[in-house]
């Protein structure tokens, strides 16, 4: 009997050593298959833009500029329904005019889209099945939309914005822009990406973190096509923030900014000057 529970005693210890060192590993697969993600979606980016000179952007609400709406339009038929400023859907043009292939590219659009990519392994989202709002499978010019925050677990530049000191362009954005990350962790009881500081400790900076890889950071793609894993969010242009937009105010051109501000996160508000990047949705827009 003593000898069983010796045993038992050392399996116990063996169990506590072992399961935080899988759990480790398992996460830093996570990480790099998540990068691998990003990467994918730059070359999903990059084909389009060779197809149509310019990053993928649904129509801009010329009354209501500043500010972005999410999921809207998802069965819509070639685009109908899809509201301006939807940045979720200006995603989706990635997969509905055929860039977000398994082999990306401007002669393979008949390939069948790679949803995958836009799920992070490390979250519990799963990818969209490309069906109808019968569950039958469907074209992707019949969808116009993610069908929910489900099945995308990344955020992506918000171009919406009313001030003219804005070009969401690969021709003007500096090289170090961030485009897409994992998704922006918003603001509620568990996260808050305005109540943190670009030097405040690590434990405090994990509430502004992705809520993805255990908040111990994100994967962030860059304009130059750069995949990097970050600690802070205060890792764009100038230590910019890329979860909240520096100024909920159009700035005048003389403005001297301090892209360290911890800024405002809502979807009534767009990038405020060309270092802004503001990557949405947040994990509150449900």
């Amino acid at each position: 009997m003593l000898e069983l529970l010796v045993v038992l005693g050392i399996a116990i210890i063996l169990l506590a050593i072992l399961i935080p060192f899988i759990a480790k590993e398992r996460e830093h697969s996570n990480r790099a298959r998540c990068a691998d993600n990003l990467r994918q979606i730059w070359l999903a980016l990059d084909s389009y833009q060779t197809i149509y000179n310019d990053y993928p952007v649904v129509p801009k609400d010329s009354v209501h500029p500043n500010g972005y709406r999410y999921y809207t339009g998802i069965d819509g038929l070639d685009g109908a329904g899809i509201a301006n400023n939807d940045v979720t859907a200006s995603l989706w043009l990635l997969v509905r005019e055929g860039c977000a292939a398994q082999d990306p590219g401007p002669t393979h659009r008949d390939q069948p889209p790679h949803l995958a990519m836009f799920i992070c392994p490390s979250a519990a989202d799963v990818p969209d099945r490309l069906s109808d709002a019968s569950g039958r499978s469907t074209d992707p010019r019949h969808r116009g939309n993610f069908r929910g925050p489900g099945h995308l677990s990344y955020s992506y530049c918000s171009p919406f914005t009313n001030t003219d000191r804005f070009r969401f362009s690969g021709d003007t954005l500096a090289w170090n822009f961030p485009i897409v990350a994992d998704k922006n962790p918003g603001v509620n009881k568990a996260s808050d990406v305005t109540a943190v500081t670009y030097n405040s400790t690590p434990m405090q900076m994990a509430r502004a973190n992705s809520q993805d890889h255990d908040r111990a950071g994100q994967n962030v793609l860059y304009a130059n096509g750069e995949v990097k894993f970050q600690t802070t969010p205060f890792c764009g242009v100038d230590g910019d923030n890329i979860y909240t937009v520096v100024s909920p105010a159009t700035l005048p051109s003389a403005a001297v900014v301090d892209m360290h501000a911890s800024g405002v996160c809502t979807p009534l508000v767009g990038p405020a000057n060309q270092k802004d990047s503001y990557l949405v949705p947040t994990e509150d827009d449900k």
